[in-house]
């Protein structure tokens, strides 16, 4: 909880093309960061997700969040190391839309208070699932567009 906003905070940073182009070593050391960050949020996330609020359902959506964000994110700087930049930068992408889960969720709580839910933990079986998922959808359907147009232009 104290360690994830500055994934919050870094991400958005690993994504300008001028920042990695000029400060590769910036980029570099706050991407590590951003790595350590969600490594270790999401290890607690996963220690804590048995415990959610809104019971064994909540658990589970967070759990999966958990182990997808860790994994993601380990095989993104993975791909990093090993040169392969491309993968790297897709498996980024879903890093993030991962660790923005957590501002969707807060977004989506007066959204549930609005449809009547009478508490946070009424609503957490569902908030569990589509604080994250549609983000990951997005990255998947952008991603998908992206590389059909670069194809198009490259041929």
């Amino acid at each position: 909880m104290l360690i994830a906003p500055a994934a919050l905070v870094l991400g958005p940073l690993q994504f300008f093309p001028g920042l990695r182009t000029r400060h590769p070593t910036l980029h570099r050391w706050s991407g590590r960061t951003y790595v350590l960050a969600c490594v270790t949020s999401g290890t607690g996330a996963l220690a804590t997700s048995p415990f959610a609020s809104g019971g064994w359902v909540a658990g589970v959506g967070f759990g999966i969040l958990a182990v997808l964000w860790i994994g993601t994110t380990a095989a993104a700087w993975i791909s990093a190391v090993q040169g392969r930049l491309e993968w790297h930068r897709l498996l980024m992408r879903f890093s993030y839309a991962m660790t923005f889960g957590a501002v969707v969720l807060r977004l989506q709580i007066p959204i549930g208070y609005a449809l009547g839910y009478g508490g946070y933990s009424s609503m957490s079986p569902i908030l569990a699932f589509t604080s994250w998922i549609p983000n990951v959808l997005i990255v998947a359907l952008y991603s998908t567009l992206e590389a059909r147009w670069r194809s198009r232009w490259v041929q």
